[in-house]
């Protein structure tokens, strides 16, 4: 089969070096090795890093069966500005005008939401082709852009930005399949497509890799590394956060909880791993408390030792955050970490049905507080909890095996060649 990813903000797989790769990028490196003709289409700019991966556009192999085509787009500071919606347009463009130069059409294009600008110019293109093409929700956009504007504006927002509603719409009408990253984001997607269900449409979680890991040896010797260069007491217990710090994630609330707890309960320590558009703002915020620690960002290899150092991992997003089944969660169950969230809905609810976390109100710091100190507090039921969310990941949410149903679904799309190869077969 030959397919095209058209992705935005994944790291680009043997590209993105010492990046982990995300859904689309995995996706997209399985079915190479697989043998599927895959062409990988991202921007020249690395959401990732805010920087350029190369001047202008440019067109490679870096690995059998897998070419990569980043397109020149200019560059954004923020992930909600307009700047990033003037990068998204142009790559748009400059998509559908390489797309065109190609003579060797594609078999299944496959897109996603975010971003709805590339989405739409990929299922433009699949549609005039006549090529079958998946959407793949991975964030519910444009509703994402109305959490970055005050609560008594959001009316005035949907209104302004009613052509991006019209555009999620056109491009969920004319997918073939749709799936998600969760049940709620294929309501979403269904109702926004006013479709009913298809025998193919379905859910795949985000979950998370398996990747192969350090001896426990490595890991008790880096943790203990870490431990001694950030001053942590061998008592400590350490809650973790791993991800961006963007304006969805609850870290204010994280902060103000460190502050809550520094005098009542100091063996609590907080470990805020990563980088965006708040970390000045936090650390302002933080100046003066001994018990909160940023890593800055850290690789793979970096992450490893740090959650093995953990007690808790943080699911830590606003009352307004729009995710459903995140990324994190699943990397803090692989750890054999319990969650403290603050996120309603489909998370709260494997939470609960489980056993394998606790749940805080969004922006409610004593809240945030009192869940990390009822598991301080409770280290037996802690580390319980952490057995179980590693025994459900394992049996549900490790990311090879949701990707291997993927692909068998992705293989079982008919395409136009496939089907003309039958019809001459069977002649």
């Amino acid at each position: 089969m030959r397919i095209w990813f058209v992705s935005t903000s994944d790291p680009v797989p043997y590209i993105d070096r010492g990046q982990r790769l995300c859904r689309y990028g995995r996706l997209a490196a399985m079915m190479a090795e697989a043998g599927h003709a895959v062409r990988f289409w991202a921007s020249s700019f690395d959401h990732m890093m805010k920087k350029h991966r190369c001047a202008g556009s440019l067109a490679c192999e870096p690995a059998l069966s897998l070419r990569v085509e980043l397109l020149e787009a200019p560059s954004y500071p923020s992930n909600v500005s307009w700047r990033r919606i003037r990068h998204n347009r142009s790559l748009a463009r400059s998509f559908l005008r390489r797309a065109k130069e190609i003579a060797e059409k594609p078999d299944l294009v496959f897109t996603s939401i975010p971003c709805l600008e590339m989405a739409e110019a990929a299922t433009e293109y699949a549609q005039a082709s006549n090529i079958p093409v998946v959407v793949d929700i991975e964030d519910i956009w444009p509703d994402l852009y109305l959490t970055a504007v005050p609560q008594f504006l959001v009316p005035l927002g949907r209104a302004v930005l009613w052509s991006e509603f019209c555009r999620a719409r056109r491009l969920l009408q004319r997918a073939t399949v749709v799936t998600a990253v969760s049940q709620t984001y294929l309501n979403w997607a269904l109702k926004h497509a006013s479709r009913a269900l298809g025998p193919q449409d379905g859910v795949y979680p985000l979950g998370f890799p398996e990747a192969v890991r350090p001896s426990r040896e490595q890991l008790e010797r880096e943790s203990g590394e870490l431990r001694r260069r950030h001053g942590l007491a061998s008592d400590s217990f350490v809650a973790v956060y791993v991800g961006q710090f963007g304006e969805c994630y609850d870290l204010e609330t994280v902060v103000a909880a460190a502050r809550l707890l520094e005098q009542t309960s100091p063996e609590i320590h907080f470990l805020l791993v990563g980088t965006g558009d708040k970390e000045a703002l936090l650390k302002e915020h933080a100046q003066g408390l001994g018990n909160v620690t940023f890593t800055g960002w850290l690789d793979q290899a970096g992450i490893m030792p740090v959650l093995h150092l953990g007690q808790v991992g943080l699911a830590a997003y606003t009352r307004r955050a729009t995710q459903s089944l995140p990324f994190k969660p699943f990397e803090y169950m692989a750890a054999s970490l319990p969650i403290v969230s603050s996120l309603p809905g489909e998370l709260a609810g494997l939470l609960a049905a489980e056993r394998i976390g606790l749940e805080y109100q969004a922006g409610n710091a004593a809240s945030l507080a009192e869940k990390v100190r009822i598991l301080a507090k409770n280290k037996t039921a802690s580390s319980e909890m952490g057995r179980r969310a590693r025994e459900i990941f394992l049996q549900r949410y490790e990311t090879a095996s949701i990707n291997s149903k993927y692909i068998r679904m992705l293989e079982g799309i008919p395409t136009a060649r496939r089907s003309s190869s039958a019809h001459t077969d069977s002649r």
